[in-house]
């Protein structure tokens, strides 16, 4: 089996699983349950619930989810300055997002969610 995707919520993978099925793919969720008990530590720990197909599908199940794969197919540009110079990342307050993450594992507590977002190299603006 081979991973096809990965959502974030089980809405989503139950969306996603069902399209497969309905082409006649077989599928199956991982870390479905990990991903609902405790949504708050999907970006941090890289988790998420994981649409898997067989090797054999795993080329048409492509073609049939490739809005949800690709879906960036144009270019972001920052609406402040109309910049095409942007990053992925953690943005402009990178240091106390990292110390939150340290103080969440520290602690045992979950702190927030940490996704990342564009940021503009030019003015520095956040883009959600």
């Amino acid at each position: 089996m081979k991973k096809i995707l990965t959502c974030e919520n089980l809405t989503e993978a139950s969306i996603v699983k069902a399209r497969l099925e309905n082409y006649g793919i077989a599928c199956y969720l991982t870390n479905q349950h990990f991903t609902t008990l405790l949504p708050i530590y999907n970006n941090m720990l890289g988790s998420g619930i994981q649409v898997m197909v067989s090797e054999n599908d795993y080329q048409e199940a492509r073609k049939l989810l490739i809005d949800k794969i690709a879906p960036h197919t144009q270019e972001v540009v920052c609406p402040q300055c109309g910049s095409k110079n942007l990053q992925l990342g953690l943005g402009n307050q990178k240091g106390l997002k990292i110390w939150t993450v340290l103080l969440s594992l520290l602690a045992f507590i979950p702190m927030g969610n940490l996704k990342p977002k564009y940021y503009c190299n030019d003015c520095n603006a956040e883009i959600e």
